[in-house]
């Protein structure tokens, strides 16, 4: 009989930030741009871009949302994954979860923002990373537990994923015994992509409560069932 209501809806920008913190660098070559720079280097190899590129989304609430729509001003295609796998604005593709391994075939970034249940449990496995195109960047700003550490490991050494960007983790903090820390092709943040700022969240609460006060229906309630 307990009513639950969540957070959602303002950790979208900040996620965005984020994602694309790390993509630009990695399209544009700024590092390459830098190291050259400090040697006097005049370095004229062309970047790459985010153009075109094809950006698959596991998780479409409001943080895949966001992020698919700075994705679409950077001209990028959107791909989107869910239960229902229904058409949504701002994807021009929707896949249903069971199809994800359909989803992802010709993806070049893939994003998981989805929330930890028992549906989530290793959604991305040894099967699913072999269905992706070889070179692919893998970014995890949901659950960890949503990942198969193992398989992903195994997918950078063999070049089926080019980068991985892991915000979320089995265990926090991340023990320092863990292979993550000295694998090629990752980057490792602790849990810090979108940080729960108090003003924020207290808006949240109180626009609730005045609304559990006079009656009115709650907004984000969460539903026991499927867990979010």
């Amino acid at each position: 009989d307990t009513i639950l209501t969540g957070v959602k809806g303002v950790f979208g920008p900040l996620i965005a930030e984020y994602v694309f913190a790390y993509l630009l660098p990695k399209v544009r070559g700024t590092k390459r741009l830098s190291d050259a720079q400090a040697e006097n280097k005049w370095d004229s190899v062309e970047p790459d871009t985010l153009q075109g590129k094809e950006f698959v989304f596991i998780g479409t609430g409001s943080i895949g949302a966001h992020v698919a729509n700075v994705a679409r001003a950077f001209g990028m295609k959107t791909v989107g994954v869910s239960r229902s796998g229904v058409s949504l604005d701002g994807f021009d593709r929707m896949y249903p979860t069971d199809k994800l391994d359909q989803a992802i075939q010709t993806a070049d970034f893939i994003l998981l923002s989805v929330p930890e249940t028992p549906a989530s449990s290793r959604l991305i496995g040894k099967s699913t990373l072999a269905a992706v195109k070889p070179g692919a960047t893998l970014i995890n700003v949901g659950r960890g537990s949503t990942l198969d550490t193992s398989a992903v490991i195994d997918a950078l050494e063999v070049g089926q994923l080019s980068l991985v960007i892991l915000d979320v983790f089995d265990t926090e903090p991340l023990p320092a015994d863990s292979p993550l820390w000295g694998t090629p092709g990752v980057i490792l943040t602790p849990h810090i992509a979108a940080v729960s700022y108090p003003q924020i969240i207290a808006e949240k609460f109180l626009n609730n409560l005045v609304r559990y006060n006079f009656g009115d229906e709650l907004v984000d309630v969460i539903d026991p069932l499927i867990g979010y």
